[in-house]
Parts: C-alpha cells; sequence; structure tokens
C-alpha cells in the first residue's frame, strides 16, 4: 500500500479543499515552521491509524464548523486506488472505490470498526491489532520523539514495544485461559450434580407407564358407551321434533282461530265507526252552507288589515318623529340656560383679574428670592461634604508618610546588593566582546543574505504568482467582450419590448374603462330582471290557484255525474237486495234440518265404531294355545270355547261393519245435500252483500247534493283568477327579453375580460422578459470592467518584465546562506557557556530590580509632604465658606411663610382669566342655540301637520278587529267542517272495504277450525311427556359420560405429562453421560494447551526481536552504507552498534548514528510485524548541522524494501536527494496550501 494523495477540508490552518499529492519512492514536504506540514502527518494518522492528540473540534480550522480528510491510497493487492474518507463532526468514516462509482460512492466499509478492519487487511495485519500504536511508534513517529525511547530505562522501553511485539498477548493467553480451566471444571461438578438429580427422578417412570395403560382401558370402554347414548339421544330427538311440531301447529290454529274471531269483531266495529262517520262527513256540509257568509266577511276583514297595520306603523313613527323634536327642543332650551349662566360667571371673572394684579407681582418677587436662598442652602450643603471629605484625605495622606518613609530605608540597601551584582556581570560582558563583535557582524552578513533570499524568493513567487494571474485574467477578458456582445444585442431586444408594454398599458385602461361602463349596465338590467322575477311569480301563484281550481271544478263535474249514475244503480241493487234476502232465508231453513240429519248419522256411526273397538279387544284377548278366561266371569275356557266364541265376535263384527258402511254412504248423501243447500246460501249471500243497503243509498243522495254545492263554489273561484294566464305570458316575455339583454351585456363583459387577462399575461412576460435583460448601466458597468481588467493586465505585465531575473538571484543567494550558516553556528557554540553564566548573573538583578520597582523612589516622601500642606489650606477654604454660608436655612424659612400667607394669587388670576376667555365663546354658542330653537320649532309644526291625516285610522281598525271578532268562530267552522265534508267519498269507500274484510275473514275461520280438528286427532300429550322423558334420562346419562371421560382425560393428559418430562429427563441423563466423557477430554485438553502457551511465549519473543534486530541490522549498514557497522536489538530492546571489535551503546552513538539507528529498529518492526510500506518521518534532522542533516538525508534516501516514504522538514536538505518535494506555505489569509 501507498498514498497517493491527501485532500483536506478545513482541517487546522487548512481552508477550502487543500490537495496534496505524492508519490511512490522519497517524498520531501517543505516549510517554514507554523506552515502546516506536520498537520499532513497528523491528518493521515488520524484518517487511517485512529491516532490523534487533539479533540476534533480542535482539528477544524477556527473558521469552519466541519471538516473532512480524504486519503487517496493504492492498495498492493489489486493496484487499485481506493479513498479513505473521515468526516470531522460531520458523519462516520467510509472506504469506497471512485475508479468504479466515482458519483453514487458506494462504501466498502463504513463505520470506524468497518474501515479499520479494511485497513488491517490492507496492510496486512490481525484485525485486532492496534493501529493507533503502531502508527505512533514506528510508521509515523512525532517529531522529536524518533530517539526518546531508546534513550529511556528498560522498563520504559517494554512499555513502548511490548504492545508492538504482543508480548503481553501469551500471558493475557495464559490467564484468559485459566477462566476456561475453571468452567470446564465447574461444568464436571454441574454434571456430576444434574446425574444424581435425574436419577432420583426417574424412579416413578416404570409406574406411571402402569397407570397410563390402565386408564386408556376405561377411557376406550366409556367411548363405546357414549357413541350408544348419542346414537339413542339422536333418534329421541328426531321423534320429540316431529311431537313439537304437531303440538306447535295445534297451538297456532288455535291462536290463529281466536285472532279471526277478534279480528271480525274489531272489524264489525269499525264498520259502525266509519257508518257514524260517514253522517259526520253529511253534516259538514251542511254546515259549510250556514257559515258561508261570515267565513267571507272575515276573509275580506283579513285582507284589510295588514293595510291598515301599514297606516299605524306610519302613524307610530310620525309619532315617534315628534317626541324626539320636542326632546330635542327641551335639550335646546336646557343648553341656552346654561350658556347663560357661565356667560356670567365670565364677566364676574374679568373684574377679579384687575383686583388680582398687585398680589401677582409680590408673589413673583418672594419666588425670586426664594429659588436664590435654596442655590445657597444647597452650596451649604456641599461645602460641609467638602470639609468632611477633605479631613478623611488629610488623614490618609499621613499615613501615606510614613509608610513611605520605612520603604526608602528598604530601598537603599537593594541598591547597593545590585551595584555589586552589576560590577560582576561588567567584567564577565568584557569577556564576551570580542566573541560577540565578531557573532554581530557574521549574524548582520546572515540576516542581510537571509533578509535578500527572503526578498528574492518573494519577488520569484510574485512573479510566478503574476504569471499564473495574467493567464487568467486573459482568459477572463475573453468572456467579459463575449458577454458584452450578448448584452448589446439584448439591449435592443429590452426597447422593443417596453415599446409594446406602453402599447399594452394603453390597451388595457381602454378595456377598464369599458368594463366598468358594462358592469353598470348589467347591474341595472339585474335589477330590472329581479323585479319582472317577482312580479311574474307573483302571477304564476294565481295561475297554479286557477289551475288547480279548474282541475278541482272537473273533478267535481265528474263525481257529481258519477255520483248520480251511482245513485240510480244503487237504487236498482236495492231492489234486488230484497228479492235475494228472501231467497237466502228459505236456504238457511233447509240448511238447518239437512244438520239435523248428518249429526244423527254421526252419532250413530260413533256407536257402531265403539262396538268394533270392544269386539276387536275381545278378540285380541283370546289365545288359542292357552287357557284364557271368560270376558263375562273370568274362568278359564277350553279351546272348543274359545273357538266357539270368537266365530260369535267375528259374526257380530261383520253386521257392524256392513252397518257402518250402510250409514258412511248415508252421511256422504247428507253432508253433499248439506254442501249444495250451503253453496247455494253462499251464492245468494255473496250476491246479497254486494248489492247496496238502505244506508248506502241514504248516503248516495246525500253525496250527490254534497257535489252539486262544491261545483257551484268552484265555478265562482274560477270567474275569479281567469285573467291569470295572460299575465303571466305577458311578463313571461318581459323577463325573457330582459335576460336575454342581460346575457348579450354578460359575454361582452366575460369576452372584455378574457382580452384584458391575455393582455395582462402577455405585460407579465415582457416585464419578465424585461427584469432578466441588461440596462444600458450594465453595459457600461461590463464596458468599464474590461477597460480596467485591461489596465490590471498591463502592470502586471510590466511587474513580470521587472521581475524576471528573481529564480537566478535565489539560486545564487541560498548558496551564500548555507556557508554563512555554518560559520554562524560555531560561533554560537562558543557564546553558549558564557552566556549560561551571564543569564544567572541577570536573573539574580533582575529579582532585585523587580522588588526595588516595586518600593517607591526617594522623592515621594517629599511629594507627600507638599501634597499633605496644599491639602490643609483646601480644608481651610472650605471651612471658611461654611461659615459664610451657615445663615441662609433661616432666611429661606421666613420667605417659605410669606409665600404661604398670599395663598397663590397667580392661580387664581390664571382660572379668573381662563374663564374671561370663554366670554366670546359662550355669547357664539348662545346665539347659535336660538337659532337652532327656531328650526325645531318649524319642524315640530310640520310634522303635527302630518299627523292630522290619520285622524280616522284608530276607528277603521276598531271596525276590521270588530269584524274579526265577530265572524271568528264562523271561520273556524267553515274551515274545520270543509275537510270533513271533502272525505265523503273516502268515507263511502272504507264502508264498502270494510266489509269485504269481514267476508274473507269469516271464511278464513272455518277453514282454520277445519285444520285444528284434523291435527287433533293425530297428537297425544301422554306419548309425548313418555319420549320427553326417556331422553331426558338418556341425556342426564350423556353428561355423566362426558364428565367421567373428561376426569379420565384430565388424568391421562396429566399423566403423559408427566411421562413425557421424565422421558425428556430420562434424555438429558444420557446425554449428561455422554457430556461428562466430553468434559474430562476438554479438561486434559485445556490443561496441555494453557500450559504450553506459557512454556512458548518467552521463546516466541526472543526468537521475534532476533528477527527483527537481523533486519534493522541491514537497513542500518544501507542508511550508513558501512555493512562492517553491526547493530543490535536485544531482549531489552537497547541498541548497542559494533565496529572493530567495539561495542558502543545508543548514548554513545553520535546524532547522525543515533537518528540512523532508531530509523532501522522503527523500519524493520513496519516490516516484520505487518506489510505495511510506508513510513513517515517528522522533522528527523532537528537539532542537527547542516553537514549531519545532508548525511542523514543521503542515508534516508538509501533506505530499501519501502514502497514510499515521507520526510517533513522546515529547511530544504531533502530536496536534492528526494523523488518528490512539496512545498507548503501560507497566503495572505493565512491559510496553509500547496506552494507553486
Amino acid at each position: 500500500m501507498w498514498i497517493s494523495q491527501v485532500e483536506l477540508e478545513a482541517i487546522k490552518s487548512y481552508g477550502q479543499h487543500t490537495k496534496i499529492e505524492l508519490r511512490q519512492g522519497v517524498n520531501a514536504i517543505c516549510g517554514q515552521n507554523g506552515a502546516g506540514k506536520s498537520t499532513i502527518l497528523e491528518a493521515i494518522g488520524y484518517a487511517l491509524f485512529g491516532n490523534s492528540a487533539y479533540k476534533q473540534e480542535q482539528f477544524i480550522n477556527e473558521k469552519a464548523k466541519k471538516g473532512e480528510i480524504v486519503i487517496s491510497l493504492i492498495d498492493s493487492r489489486d493496484d487499485r486506488l481506493y479513498q479513505v474518507v473521515r468526516p470531522i463532526k460531520g458523519g462516520m468514516p467510509y472506504v469506497y472505490d471512485p475508479e468504479t462509482d466515482p458519483k453514487a460512492r458506494r462504501k466498502l466499509a463504513e463505520g470506524t470498526d468497518g474501515v479499520q478492519r479494511w485497513l488491517c487487511e490492507c496492510i496486512g495485519v490481525e484485525s485486532a491489532a492496534n493501529l493507533e500504536a503502531l502508527f505512533e511508534n514506528a510508521i509515523g513517529v512525532p517529531q522529536g520523539l524518533l530517539t526518546v525511547p531508546f534513550l529511556q530505562t528498560a522498563t520504559n522501553r517494554k512499555k513502548v514495544f511490548d504492545p508492538l511485539l504482543g508480548v503481553e498477548d501469551y500471558k493475557k493467553v495464559w490467564d484468559n485461559l485459566l477462566a476456561v480451566v475453571n468452567h470446564v471444571k465447574e461444568l464436571q461438578a454441574n454434571n456430576r450434580e444434574a446425574k444424581a438429580r435425574y436419577e432420583g427422578q426417574l424412579i416413578d417412570l416404570p409406574t406411571q407407564r402402569s397407570q397410563l395403560q390402565e386408564l386408556e382401558n376405561i377411557i376406550q370402554a366409556k367411548e363405546r358407551e357414549q357413541t350408544q347414548v348419542t346414537q339413542k339421544l339422536i333418534d329421541l330427538d328426531q321423534d320429540l321434533v316431529a311431537l313439537q311440531k304437531l303440538q306447535r301447529s295445534i297451538t297456532d290454529l288455535a291462536n290463529r282461530y281466536q285472532t279471526l274471531v277478534e279480528q271480525i269483531r274489531g272489524l264489525k266495529k269499525q264498520l259502525g265507526e266509519a257508518e257514524t262517520a260517514l253522517v259526520e262527513a253529511v253534516q259538514a256540509g251542511q254546515l259549510l252552507e250556514q257559515c258561508e257568509a261570515g267565513y267571507q266577511a272575515y276573509e275580506e276583514a283579513q285582507r284589510e288589515q295588514p293595510q291598515l297595520e301599514k297606516k299605524r306603523q306610519t302613524r307610530d313613527k310620525i309619532q315617534e318623529r315628534l317626541v324626539k323634536i320636542e326632546g330635542k327642543l327641551a335639550l335646546i332650551q336646557q343648553a341656552i340656560e346654561g350658556l347663560a349662566q357661565q356667560l356670567e360667571t365670565a364677566k364676574t371673572a374679568e373684574v377679579q383679574l384687575i383686583e388680582l394684579a398687585p398680589l401677582v407681582e409680590q408673589q413673583d418677587k418672594l419666588e425670586q428670592d426664594r429659588q436664590q436662598t435654596e442655590k445657597m442652602v444647597a452650596a451649604l450643603k456641599t461645602a460641609e461634604e467638602r470639609v468632611t471629605e477633605e479631613e478623611k484625605r488629610l488623614t490618609d495622606f499621613n499615613g501615606q508618610l510614613v509608610e513611605v518613609e520605612a520603604q526608602l530605608t528598604r530601598r537603599q540597601l537593594l541598591t547597593q546588593e545590585i551595584e555589586a551584582l552589576q560590577r560582576q556581570r561588567g567584567e564577565q560582558s568584557k569577556e564576551l566582546i570580542t566573541l560577540e563583535e565578531s557573532f554581530k557582524a557574521l549574524g548582520s552578513q546572515l540576516a542581510d543574505t537571509r533578509q535578500s533570499l527572503k526578498q528574492a524568493r518573494e519577488r520569484k513567487a510574485e512573479y510566478q504568482g503574476i504569471q499564473g494571474r495574467i493567464a487568467e485574467e486573459e482568459k477572463v477578458q475573453i468572456r467579459r467582450r463575449d458577454d458584452l456582445a450578448k448584452m448589446q444585442a439584448e439591449l435592443l431586444q429590452r426597447s422593443n419590448l417596453e415599446t409594446e408594454l406602453g402599447t399594452l398599458e394603453e390597451t388595457r385602461q381602454k378595456y377598464k374603462n369599458e368594463l366598468l361602463s358594462l358592469a353598470g349596465q348589467v347591474g341595472d338590467q339585474e335589477t330590472a330582471e329581479q323585479r319582472i322575477q317577482a312580479t311574474l311569480n307573483e302571477w304564476k301563484l294565481q295561475a297554479q290557484a286557477l289551475k288547480h281550481h279548474q282541475d278541482n271544478l272537473s273533478t267535481a263535474e265528474k263525481r257529481l255525474t258519477e255520483a248520480e249514475k251511482r245513485l240510480s244503480e244503487i237504487q236498482k241493487g236495492f231492489e234486488q237486495r230484497l228479492e235475494l234476502s228472501a231467497q237466502f232465508e228459505v236456504l238457511e231453513t233447509q240448511q238447518v234440518e239437512a244438520r239435523g240429519q248428518r249429526d244423527a248419522i254421526r252419532s250413530k256411526m260413533d256407536r257402531y265404531n265403539t262396538q268394533l273397538e270392544t269386539i276387536t279387544q275381545a278378540m285380541s284377548s283370546l289365545k288359542v294355545d292357552q287357557d284364557s278366561p271368560c270376558p263375562v266371569c273370568q274362568k278359564p275356557l277350553s279351546s272348543h270355547e274359545i273357538a266357539s266364541l270368537r266365530a260369535h265376535y267375528q259374526a257380530e263384527q261383520k253386521t257392524l261393519e256392513t252397518a257402518l258402511v250402510e250409514a258412511q254412504t248415508k252421511l256422504k248423501q247428507s253432508e253433499a245435500t248439506l254442501k249444495t243447500l250451503a253453496d247455494q246460501g253462499k251464492k245468494v249471500e255473496a250476491k246479497r252483500d254486494k248489492l247496496p243497503t238502505q244506508s248506502q243509498l241514504e248516503t248516495q243522495q246525500e253525496g250527490v247534493t254534497t257535489c252539486r254545492q262544491e261545483v257551484v263554489v268552484l265555478e265562482q273561484q274560477v270567474s275569479t283568477l281567469v285573467s291569470a294566464p295572460a299575465q303571466v305570458d305577458h311578463y313571461q316575455q318581459t323577463l325573457e327579453q330582459t335576460q336575454i339583454e342581460l346575457a348579450r351585456l354578460r359575454s361582452e363583459q366575460i369576452n372584455l375580460k378574457k382580452v384584458d387577462a391575455a393582455d395582462e399575461e402577455r405585460q407579465n412576460q415582457i416585464q419578465t422578459e424585461i427584469r432578466n435583460l441588461p440596462r444600458p448601466a450594465d453595459i457600461d458597468r461590463v464596458q468599464a470592467e474590461i477597460h480596467q481588467a485591461q489596465e490590471v493586465l498591463n502592470r502586471w505585465r510590466e511587474q513580470a518584465n521587472s521581475l524576471a531575473d528573481a529564480p537566478e538571484t535565489v539560486t545564487h543567494l541560498e548558496e551564500n546562506e548555507k556557508d554563512l550558516e555554518a560559520q554562524w553556528l560555531g560561533i554560537q557554540e562558543k557564546q553558549k557557556q558564557l552566556n549560561e553564566a551571564r543569564t544567572k548573573l541577570e536573573t539574580e538583578v533582575q529579582r532585585l530590580q523587580a522588588e526595588m520597582n516595586d518600593l517607591p523612589s526617594p522623592t515621594r516622601a517629599e511629594e507627600l509632604r507638599v501634597v499633605i500642606e496644599t491639602q490643609e489650606k483646601v480644608l481651610a477654604e472650605w471651612r471658611a465658606k461654611v461659615t459664610e454660608l451657615s445663615q441662609s436655612p433661616v432666611q429661606l424659612q421666613t420667605i417659605e411663610s410669606a409665600l404661604q400667607s398670599l395663598g397663590d394669587p397667580r392661580g387664581r388670576q390664571q382660572a379668573a382669566k381662563t374663564e374671561a376667555n370663554k366670554r366670546s365663546t359662550l355669547e357664539s354658542n348662545l346665539a347659535q342655540k336660538h337659532q337652532e330653537m327656531g328650526t325645531q320649532k318649524q319642524i315640530q309644526a310640520d310634522v303635527k301637520a302630518e299627523l292630522d291625516l290619520f285622524t280616522d285610522l284608530d276607528i277603521s281598525i276598531q271596525r276590521v278587529q270588530d269584524t274579526l271578532a265577530l265572524n271568528k268562530e264562523a271561520h273556524e267552522t267553515y274551515l274545520e267542517q270543509r275537510k270533513i265534508a271533502a272525505t265523503l267519498p273516502e268515507r263511502q269507500s272504507r264502508i264498502n272495504v270494510i266489509q269485504g274484510e269481514i267476508d274473507t275473514a269469516e271464511k278464513e275461520m272455518a277453514k282454520v277450525q277445519q285444520e285444528r280438528d284434523q291435527a287433533t286427532a293425530g297428537y297425544s300429550e301422554d306419548y309425548h311427556q313418555a319420549r320427553q322423558k326417556e331422553r331426558d334420562d338418556t341425556s342426564r346419562r350423556e353428561a355423566e359420560l362426558i364428565t367421567e371421560l373428561k376426569s379420565h382425560r384430565a388424568r391421562q393428559q396429566e399423566l403423559q405429562e408427566t411421562i413425557f418430562n421424565l422421558e425428556k429427563i430420562e434424555a438429558e441423563w444420557e446425554a449428561s453421560k455422554l457430556e461428562a466423557e466430553h468434559l474430562d477430554r476438554l479438561n486434559e485438553v485445556t490443561t496441555f494447551i494453557r500450559r504450553t502457551i506459557r512454556d512458548a511465549g518467552p521463546e516466541v519473543t526472543k526468537r521475534l526481536v532476533k528477527a527483527i534486530s537481523l533486519k534493522a541490522d541491514q537497513i542500518f549498514g544501507d542508511i550508513m552504507n558501512d555493512h562492517q557497522m553491526e547493530l543490535v536489538w536485544d531482549e531489552n530492546y537497547a541498541i548497542t552498534v559494533k565496529k572493530d571489535g567495539y561495542e558502543r551503546d545508543f548514548q554513545q552513538l553520535s546524532g547522525g548514528e543515533a537518528m540512523a539507528a532508531a530509523l532501522a529498529v522503527r523500519l524493520a518492526l513496519l516490516q516484520g510485524m505487518s506489510g505495511v510500506k510506508v513510513a513517515f518521518f517528522d522533522e528527523p534532522t532537528a537539532n542537527l548541522d547542516a553537514e549531519r542533516r545532508a548525511n542523514l538525508a543521503e542515508q534516508i534516501a538509501r533506505i530499501k524494501g519501502f514502497s514510499q516514504l515521507v520526510v517533513i522538514s522546515h529547511d530544504d536538505t531533502f530536496e536534492q536527494d528526494t523523488h518528490h518535494v512539496i512545498h507548503i506555505g501560507k497566503d495572505e489569509q493565512g491559510y496553509s496550501r500547496v506552494m507553486v
């Protein structure tokens, strides 16, 4: 693996998106101290290895809220590019492949743990490896710490290198395996305890299995019995269902018969009520004729009443106006009186003004004196406060003087000590004069050279920057000229659009005027339409009333014709009814005689059937094969007697059967005759019932009279409303014409709005286009920018020409700087010892001087004495001022008493002046009120004249009210009876319907009676109860069986669960025996492994250190270019170097040798412990002279076996011996960046 690029986004001193490209081989990152070089190493350590000495908020640029590090690396496993992204305060780290998925960034690994696992695979270390320690102690050792661990004690070295070599892992495994051994022993103890527990629980298993077998046999027997009982219950239920169905049928028929009886009774009652209602309707028609005159008078009075009510309301409003006017007159009179009283008050105030003038002047003089005296009192208070303050200040100054005199004594002693030390420091300074003069001359020369070099580099950087800016600015100038040409074309388009916009605004104003005119016309037409529609609706109501009356008249005429026709038919039918009634009475007499004959035959047949049953029972009691008792005396009979008696019974049975057949034949003939008579009677009755009755005839006659009256009334109403249709047609035409005109106006209005909307849309579109087009000022601005940019470009070209010699000057000055630095370092080493001694003396002098500086100066005591003398004078002046002003409070009290005795004449004068100033206003208001009084009196006279027009209104209202009261009863009676009289035909029809329902119910009742008799003959209550009892007994037995089986099955389930659990325990017991054998073997294996790891750990570590030491020796020889030198890294992690039989430890090595040895060991660790082929060196030449820096740079360049080495340095030592150099600096804004 090697890193191809580092991208930093707002990381420490780096700004927005900085890219640092790295290459294979040796890379040098150079720059001044503080430029941001080490930040690159810190970013790599944090992003890839999780190593950071900062909190996240400290790792971000102070001007940003979040940052990001992106490391691009080449994986040596497939030579593909991958990117590791590490957001700072803004998300989780992740890895993705930019070559296959650059936009979507499909993540190969995500999160801290996922990225660490991926990196461990990439660099070839175990996933549990401590990447942070690997980076800190091997890959990227921080600045200045490369050699530090090798200078420490053995104990501290182990703390550094043991984690890298995994030494502690063996001990950890030994300790961890102890827990495994203990756990296995615990499992063995648990296993023995479990086996003992299982064996105790399995004692009852055979007994439980035997009990389960016996219980299963009992359950099988009970289940067979339950099946038999269930089948018997099914058969009984079928019989009971049939019996219950027959019983319900009988009950339903009896209920139906009783219902029909009640229904017929109710229908007959309804028939009587209907006949009564018919009479009521006829009487209602007669009452209508009697109340009609009163009804008409009441209606006329009702029509007149609203008009009178309107007049009354008008009169009341006039009376209310008169009351308001009289109220206003009263208020005006009251205002006149108040104004007159206020005017008198104003005149009195004018007199008071003259009287108060002298007193006001006296008050002004006293107030001026009081103001001056109050100032004197305030000055007295201030003077007294200052006296107190100055006395306190004088006391403080005296105390300071005593303290200063004591501190001056200490100052004299310190001065003597400092003078002695300064003499000693002067002697040392003489010794440094020669060195300092030489050092200063050389330092001045080096500073001049560096200053010149700095200026030359700045001129070189400026030259390169100007060249880049010139190229960029030339591209921008081309774009500006293109934009200018485009804007000039768009300006012409803008002028055309503005002209079109002005035309549209004039057109839209014209449309708005037309729309306003149309809106007024539409409003007038809508008002006319509403007025015509209201009139039309009124005439339509009258036309509907006319049609309604015409329909009613036509219907009434039809009803009259039908009623007269019906009356003729009823008269004929009533005559036929009388004839049929006579025939029905004859048939009823014949039916009574036939029913008597039928009942006699049935009685005889019942007697024959009884005798037959007796003979049948007697014959069944006779048995041929046994002695049977005599039916009369109960004595035993012989076989001959039994045969003779059986023959007698058979002959008698035959005779009775013959007689029964004859009786049945006569019964059928009698029933046929009775049925014929019944059918004839029903037919006669049906014909008679269909014919009208006497009451129907009378009702029909009254209905004819009512219809005639109704026709007369409707003819009068139709003649009143006959003109309504013509009026409807007239107003309908007028309305249609108005609506046509209104539709035309609205259509014209809509069209204008559409045209205006289209113009408005075009206007908005033009305005939008104009906003997006440039103005003349924009073109002027762009032209000015082009001209200004061209001037800047010309200046940059002049500057570039003047800086063309900068690169050559930089090269020459850099060579001079190296020579001067070598001389300067030599003198600096010689000065160091003398400077240390001098520093100690200076520190002591500074301490004494600091103490003396805290003490007051010698003149401080004299200054305090002058201040005290001045303070005493100030205090005397303030005391004299207090004495001078001591009488001012008494004078102020005298003035206050004089002002109080005057009683504020100025206030009274101001009040009188306010009242006097109101006089002119009051006189004007009084004249205005007199004029308003005359106007209201004239209005009062006019209103009274209007009120005289309503003198007779109350009489008319009373007349209408009397008419309404007189005819109210007749009106209500008419309205009530009119509804009743209108129901006459309906009530007549109701009677016919009820009569038909009675006939239907009587027929159904006879049918139900017959069905009930047939059902009763086939049902026995005793048999039903016996079958029900048998069913109950069987059901109880079934419940007992269910209960027993439930109990047995519960016990069965309990035994099965117990046996199932015991069988599981039995299986666990067998498994525990196998587990015991396994645990015994496991205990032996874990004990062996633990002992083997304990013994092998030190030996493995020893061999690993030896291998790394050999590798480090090879790298050290490569770096030093001297393979006769042997490097040894021992088991205590100490470094020794051998050459020519002489051995030196790490502290005895030179600076370059120590750095090379430390590098060799750390690089060998990388190669031996991981697949990492990348290493970083941060300031490896720190504290080395120029020669040693150059040697180390050359040695690092010779390191083999690594894909990439990165050296970070603040000088240019590595620029000559590296493959790729990166310069880091800071821009004008203080951000770190890669310098060109």
